[in-house]
């Protein structure tokens, strides 16, 4: 069997999950979808579909038929959804109650003299109940190669310089990747990096200057990650699943791309009633 391919539908608003189950599947548990080429009957695909809170449901399907286009753009493809058991649609409908509840919610509402969202100062950190009064703490300062052994210094400066390349560097330049790169070689670039800039790789070093500098540049490393998945993920090319990044093989369809559900047949009129007997004399 063929990797299952994706096909990655948003709902932005609850109203829309509740039109893909309710008016685009139909009874049988099937949904027709125009997709931007024609696949196989019975190749597998999954439905990622996405709610308007960003949460990713995964429903698995098979291809029943596909009819080509006649431009050769977008055929129509009939899906089999084996994943959309009567669990998940409970699961589904208990979603779409929960997100309109908490989009009901009132705000809080505003007092005299409250200030706009917009105007509004966020208050200091409190300060640690234990201590001094007179106690001063500084932010933590920045790591100096003075604070190094003198054979551990090479080390440091390497890093330095890294963490300077870095601050200058684009998403993609950090990862050492192309801008519009798939999945592979941003998880390829990303885990190259892990190897060599790890905090962890450098704790037999035993120096607190170098351990705060090998941070600070892994916080580059993953910040640099988390931007290319997010840009990976809204291009269609991957779905992005808290930290990881799973492998978008397949299509990006728009709700109004799934065809709705045809009516259901009427019902055929009842046969004439056969005549009563005639009564006896």
């Amino acid at each position: 069997m063929s990797r299952a391919r994706s096909l990655k539908v948003r709902c932005s608003t609850w109203d829309q999950v509740e039109q893909f189950y309710e008016t685009k599947m139909r009874a049988d548990r099937t949904l027709v979808v125009k997709v931007p080429f024609s696949p196989h009957k019975g190749d597998p695909v999954t439905i990622a579909l996405v709610l308007p809170d960003d949460v990713t449901v995964a429903i698995d399907a098979t291809v029943a038929a596909a009819r080509p286009a006649p431009d050769g753009r977008r055929a129509q493809v009939l899906l089999s959804l084996s994943g959309m058991t009567d669990d998940l649609l409970r699961r589904l409908r208990a979603l779409v109650a929960e997100g309109r509840a908490e989009a009901a919610l009132p705000a809080p509402p505003r007092l005299p003299g409250d200030a706009e969202p917009s105007e509004r100062i966020e208050p200091p950190p409190a300060e640690p109940a234990d201590a001094p009064v007179d106690e001063i703490v500084d932010q933590r300062t920045a790591p100096a190669v003075d604070a190094v052994r003198d054979e551990h210094r090479d080390v440091f400066l390497q890093l330095e310089a890294e963490h300077r390349r870095l601050r200058a560097a684009a998403a993609h330049e950090v990862l050492g990747v192309a801008w519009d790169a798939g999945v592979s070689e941003i998880r390829r670039g990303y885990f190259r990096l892990v190897k060599r800039f790890h905090p962890d790789v450098y704790a037999r070093y035993d120096s607190d200057a170098i351990a705060q500098l090998a941070e600070e540049v892994f916080i580059h490393i993953n910040k640099a990650y988390d931007r290319m998945r997010d840009a990976a993920a809204a291009a269609g090319k991957a779905i992005a699943a808290g930290p990881a990044l799973l492998p978008h093989d397949g299509w990006i369809a728009g709700l109004e791309d799934v065809a709705d559900a045809a009516p259901a047949p009427p019902a055929p009129p009842a046969p004439p009633a056969a005549p009563a007997p005639p009564a006896p004399p």
